[in-house]
């Protein structure tokens, strides 16, 4: 019995440490081998390992479509907004100010860490009281996928906009990180210069 119990355990162990310090756990079974990657819960992301530590919430909260949309964007457009103008060319239901270049593979980088970082949202069912008013708008693409951030920085929440999905999140804790990035990407906007 003692050499069964320490068999099984000695196996479980093995599995234990392959599968799980290595990222390809490999299976020979009648020399057919199969490849189980654990680190890339998403294929052909860009290589920056730091955008995907502790994401798993965040891919709950979005659901899968819209958080591989993020996570995958090849594209990234931004776009400062006027909060309380619905007229003209319109974002996400609110007028465009200015349309941003294309974000640079840095800059998409900078922003996925941010975005998709677990740390930077407070999931609670608490509600803020305060009027939504995003001056920033972040169109994330994906082939033919596209998912519309809009951002306030009064109230500190985010709202993400596409098929089937309207949610929103605080991300007090990153509100620093957010206007520096903003400032990043608009570094002559007068109004950008202001926010604090």
């Amino acid at each position: 019995m003692e050499i069964k119990v320490l068999h099984i355990l000695f196996w479980w162990f093995t599995f234990y440490q392959t599968g799980w310090s290595n990222p390809n756990l490999l299976f020979n079974e009648r020399k057919k081998i199969a490849v189980i990657n654990h680190k890339n819960t998403f294929e052909n992301t860009d290589s920056t390992s730091e955008v995907f530590k502790g994401f798993n919430r965040f891919r709950h909260f979005l659901g899968m479509n819209a958080s591989k949309t993020i996570v995958q964007a090849e594209q990234i457009i931004p776009f400062l907004l006027y909060p309380f103008k619905h007229d003209g060319e319109t974002f996400a239901g609110y007028t465009v100010r200015k349309k941003g270049a294309l974000l640079t593979q840095n800059e998409i980088i900078s922003l996925k860490k941010i975005i998709c970082s677990d740390r930077n949202y407070a999931f609670d069912n608490l509600m803020k009281n305060c009027t939504f008013t995003p001056i920033l708008g972040l169109e994330f693409k994906k082939g033919t996928q596209i998912v519309q951030v809009l951002i306030c920085l009064d109230c500190d929440v985010w709202r993400f906009v596409g098929h089937n999905l309207n949610k929103e999140e605080d991300f007090d804790i990153a509100h620093e990180r957010m206007i520096n990035y903003l400032r990043q990407i608009f570094p002559t906007d007068a109004v950008v210069k202001q926010i604090h």
